[in-house]
């Protein structure tokens, strides 16, 4: 029987051991166990305590309703229903005491509950983090699950990022594939091209259309530079290049460029630059980080004329598809890697080349043949690699202008058939072995301005009988040579550049010679057997020098007066390994550019004093194994951070409290003085200098030589017209 109670319900079933059937008493009465107290609608608002007194009162009400209708089994009733009630009592205490007990375990479960997702978020995280190491191997692994799980096995879409659209993905790569027949690169995860084309597909906002069969040459090619130029960014480190020059923008691609100003009259575009109908013509980036082999996709961009990628970090050789920039005019690449020889295809594939410039490489080997088709070069520079074999393919050639092969292994025999007839105005071939005599064409025929023959094999006079004055040649080099003669020197009436160390003139010093030079600003003849003599005084007219030496020539005599007081625009003055004697001039501070005065290994006397105060830019003053004592520490008080190396004899006769001292001392062998530094450091030779063998390192002195022409870094396009 069940009895309501307001919103409470009672529930009494048949229960064990009660001794009452239900079908006697029409009444259910509960196991304790199955006791269920509900309040309104919500479970444990009531206290336990409050729960077992209504259940007393509602026991009660129980009893006199079932004393009034089951008659004859009331006192049965009355004494199970107190056996329920006390039933009810003990159950109902158990109950209490299991509901505090779920209470207090519900709360640990929370807590561990709470615990556990902290845990698993802490795992997530890792699991993320350590997955973010290998992104792109996921990602590629993530992708070709997508395509698999799509059915997507085509190879043509593989390489695809997983961004953007996978169809337009694989159409740009089909056909950048076909048309390049480089599909292996493009779908290989990672590689310039496939990243080239994720970019093309997926980022690029220009979102060009991709060609077909039947559209022009012109639409396919504007396709292809954009594609050629993104292949160019990442395989030659775009991220870091100097000046990103707005690559891989929505701009056009011909708009891929910047701007500057190299001097006050002309502007340049730093990147590329376009000629009619949008197509690429110049490809400009010169000095800008360029790391990397360079992508055969550059030989289709046919349109070019002009490259120049020198100073960079490029390497590898050079790509057999640029054999189809036949328009090329301009190719200059000097002061990179680049290795391996010069294709056999040069000479055949450009063939309206004026401009090559490939010096300062690793380039080997012998020069093909096919240079001399090359009949419209005006400017070679190939020096600074280990080329060999002959240079002849340069002769004949009407329109070259400037040719430089120095520091090379070139090889043959220099004599007055060696480019006779031509019109070359600049000529660099030292530091080969070519051997011979100086041809007197290259004096007579007055088109030469620029001669630089140093380190080779050649004999006899260094210049040869001329026919008139040649008021062309600039700059002549020819030390380190086995030249016996500079009779007739003074016929170059416009020399700035006059080197002949090294040599073997045995003859007086051609002072008057050399005074009609008036133009020289730099003048070596050190290392030469020269007869004894003084410093000649006709020097005293060479106003304009700048650089003077004439170590180890034989100079006998005092220091020339003339020197500080006429020549004061030098700023290297070397007498060194001479005989020379007395006492310095006191007006020495009037060479107040002079930055390496070299003075070492004479027989100069008295006391340094002041002699050397407001010398600010000096930074090398060589004085050990004379006679000169005193102190020097004058030179402290203006600039003593700029003179880095200063020698004096041993023990140190001289004092400077701000100079690095390294002191030599002197022993005989007979009347012959020797010598020898004690400075236990890197400059053990210091104070025997000889100005044929660089030393840049030891004291910041760079030799003249002649420095490469900008002209084939920077080069207007008005200038290469046909």
């Amino acid at each position: 029987m069940d009895v309501d109670l307001s919103n409470d319900r009672v529930v009494v079933e048949e229960g064990e051991g009660l001794g009452v059937e239900s079908t006697e008493v029409g009444v259910s009465l509960p196991s304790a166990e199955e006791v269920r107290i509900t309040v309104g609608s919500t479970h444990r608002k009531k206290s336990i305590s409050d729960a077992l007194s209504s259940m007393k009162a509602k026991g009660s009400v129980v009893a006199s309703t079932v004393r009034e209708k089951a008659g004859p089994v009331v006192s049965s009733v009355r004494a199970k229903g107190a056996v329920v009630a006390s039933s009810v009592r003990e159950k109902g205490g158990v109950v209490a005491s299991r509901v505090k007990e779920k209470a207090s375990t519900m709360k640990k479960w929370h807590l561990y509950a709470l615990l556990c997702v902290v845990f698993f978020i802490f795992i997530i995280g890792l699991s993320a983090g350590l997955a973010g190491r290998d992104k792109k191997r996921n990602e590629a692994a993530d992708i070709m699950g997508e395509i698999t799980t799509l059915g997507l096995t085509d190879p043509k879409y593989n390489g695809w990022t997983g961004s953007g659209d996978m169809n337009r993905f694989a159409d740009v790569a089909t056909y950048c594939g076909d048309y390049f027949g480089n599909g292996d690169e493009i779908h290989k995860y990672g590689t310039p091209q496939n990243l080239a084309v994720n970019w093309l597909a997926n980022i690029d906002k220009d979102d060009f259309e991709i060609p077909d069969e039947d559209d022009d040459k012109d639409k396919n090619y504007y396709f292809v530079q954009r594609y050629a130029l993104v292949v160019l960014y990442y395989a030659m480190g775009g991220l870091n290049w100097t000046y990103k020059s707005r690559f891989l923008t929505s701009h056009l691609t011909c708009d891929w460029n910047r701007g500057f100003n190299l001097d006050s009259d002309e502007n340049y575009m730093f990147g590329v630059q376009c000629a009619d109908k949008e197509q690429i013509s110049y490809l400009f980036m010169p000095g800008n980080g360029l790391r990397g082999t360079l992508p055969m996709e550059l030989g289709y961009l046919t349109k070019l004329t002009h490259i120049s990628f020198f100073g960079n970090e490029i390497k590898g050789t050079i790509p057999e598809s640029f054999s189809q920039l036949t328009s090329l005019r301009f190719l200059a690449m000097e002061s990179n890697l680049i290795s391996g020889s010069i294709p056999d295809w040069f000479g055949s594939s450009y063939p309206r080349l004026k401009y090559l410039a490939l010096g300062d490489n690793y380039l080997t080997g012998s020069l093909p043949k096919s240079l001399s088709q090359l009949s419209r070069l005006e400017e070679v520079a190939l020096d600074g690699n280990d080329l060999t074999g002959s240079i002849d393919v340069f002769e004949g050639m009407s329109k070259l202008r400037r040719l430089f092969l120095g520091e090379n292994n070139f090889e043959g025999t220099i004599d007055n058939e060696f480019f006779g007839g031509s019109k070359i105005k600049e000529l660099d071939i030292a530091s080969n072995n070519f051997e011979g005599k100086i041809p007197s064409h290259f004096f007579n025929d007055g088109h030469l301005q620029l001669l630089d023959v140093h380190n080779n094999k050649l004999k006899g006079p260094a210049i040869p009988p001329l026919e008139s004055m040649n008021v062309r040649m600039q700059f002549y080099s020819a030390y380190e040579n086995q030249l016996d003669s500079m009779q007739g020197i003074g016929d170059l009436l416009s020399l700035t550049h006059l080197d002949l160390s090294a040599n073997i003139i045995e003859e007086e010093m051609p002072g008057a010679e050399l005074a009609k030079l008036l133009n020289l600003n730099y003048l070596f003849l050190s290392n030469n057997p020269f007869l004894k003599g003084t410093i000649p005084s006709e020097f005293v007219k060479l106003t304009l020098l700048e650089e003077l030496s004439l170590q180890h020539t034989h100079r006998t005599g005092a220091f020339p007066e003339f020197i500080p007081l006429n020549l004061t625009n030098l700023e290297l003055l070397d007498l060194g390994k001479n005989d020379l004697e007395g006492t310095l001039p006191n007006h020495m501070n009037n060479l107040k550019y002079l930055e390496f005065l070299l003075l070492n290994q004479n027989q100069f006397t008295g006391t340094i004093k002041k002699k050397f105060n407001g010398l600010e830019r000096l930074q090398m003053l060589l004085l050990d194994q004379n006679d000169i004592t005193g102190g020097a520490n004058h030179i402290c008080e203006s600039e003593p951070d700029n003179l880095k190396v200063f020698s004096t004899d041993c023990p140190a006769e001289i004092e400077c409290k701000c100079c690095k001292t390294y002191c030599c001392g002197d022993s005989y062998t007979g009347d012959k003085r020797e010598s020898a530094c004690y400075d236990n450091t890197e400059l053990v030779a210091n104070f025997d200098l000889d100005w044929v063998m660089s030393f840049s390192n030891d004291a910041g002195y760079e030799r003249d030589d002649f420095v490469f022409s900008e002209n084939l870094i920077f080069r207007p396009a008005s200038s290469d017209k046909d």
